[in-house]
């Protein structure tokens, strides 16, 4: 009788054990989802203003206009489009800066401060995903909740790669 109170404890202590475990994926997974649904929008307006930024570039540097906006039609994933988005941002401080006669337009310098807004959200978002995923991934990969991860299925998730490439610059308005 005693063996058998033993063992319904053991059993008892260990189903406590796993449920916990995966009530802390459960939750890391909401704060995931929840997160990269906020990158998915920061992105999408991103994209928008920098389709925005794009119309008010005149032509002189038509070919490398159409590349920016070619390379944003075409992505595998999110993670992709995040890295097409970013370098087509980089892209255009390149032309910004090529062309000081852009200092000049105001709207432009308008949607050049929202897109920096837009730049500080999306950091904020990237990394508040990026510091679930990466927790969620040990938890995947470690004793004991590797064991629980195998038997709910739970896989490793992609994170948001930092592109190491110069932060556009923001044309400042004259207020002078």
């Amino acid at each position: 009788m005693i063996y058998f109170i033993a063992i319904v404890v053991i059993i008892a202590i260990l189903l406590i054990i796993f449920i916990s475990i995966d009530n802390h994926f459960k939750t890391l997974l909401i704060k995931i989802n929840a997160a990269f649904l906020n990158c998915t929008n920061s992105l999408s307006r991103k994209k928008d203003l920098v389709l925005k930024i794009i119309e008010q570039l005149d032509n002189k540097e038509k070919e490398k206009v159409l590349n920016i906006k070619s390379s944003l039609e075409k992505y595998e994933d999110l993670f992709d489009f995040y890295s097409k988005l970013e370098k087509s941002s980089f892209d255009i401080n390149n032309i910004l800066e090529s062309h000081p006669s852009y200092n000049e337009n105001h709207k432009l310098n308008d949607l050049l401060i929202d897109l920096s807004d837009i730049q500080d959200e999306l950091d904020a978002d990237n990394n508040y995903y990026n510091d679930n995923v990466i927790i969620y991934n040990n938890l995947v990969k470690s004793f004991p909740s590797n064991i629980v991860s195998l038997i709910k299925k739970y896989k490793n998730k992609c994170i948001f790669e930092k592109i190491k490439m110069e932060k556009y610059k923001i044309l400042k308005e004259d207020n002078q």
